[in-house]
């Protein structure tokens, strides 16, 4: 179950098949007055169009937002540090260690751990921490933009 959450590899393949290609959004002509195919515009003004449109994709879309917020869940997950029940305060809740320090003891199994980051998704008093969304949102976003560069 948990195992499912999109590594960074297959975000970016998700989000490169989700994108639509500019060349079927757009003319070449609308991106520079005098263009008739893509060859005509430089590669730094496509792939400014194309930055652009997949911040429109990333920003409306739910399935790219679920993907998203999928992608952070795994990145915050993965970025758990161990710690040894011996390093830890006796009366540091569980909940506590994982949503506010990022720690995983030891002692607790894969599952307990998981489940109660798992929170993050039914509970309003949790968060991903927003560095995870960013970097998310940054590989996403990269998928996206290699999704809809035009045939040249």
């Amino acid at each position: 179950m948990f195992e499912d959450y999109p590594t960074k590899s297959e975000a970016r393949e998700q989000a490169e098949e989700y994108a639509t290609p500019l060349d079927q959004l757009i003319n070449p002509s609308d991106v520079k007055d005098d263009a008739e195919q893509w060859s005509d515009i430089d590669d730094e003004r496509i792939r400014s169009e194309c930055a652009e449109s997949a911040e429109v994709i990333a920003t409306e879309h739910r399935e790219i937002r679920n993907l998203i917020q999928d992608r952070a869940f795994r990145i915050w997950t993965d970025g758990f540090k161990r710690v040894s029940e011996s390093a830890l305060a006796e009366d540091v809740p569980l909940v506590e260690l994982i949503h506010v320090y990022n720690v995983w003891p030891n002692h607790v199994d894969k599952w307990d751990a998981y489940e109660e980051a798992h929170r993050v998704f039914e509970s309003p008093n949790y968060r991903i921490p927003n560095d995870c969304y960013n970097q998310a949102r940054e590989e996403v976003i990269r998928g996206l933009i290699e999704g809809t560069k035009p045939d040249l």
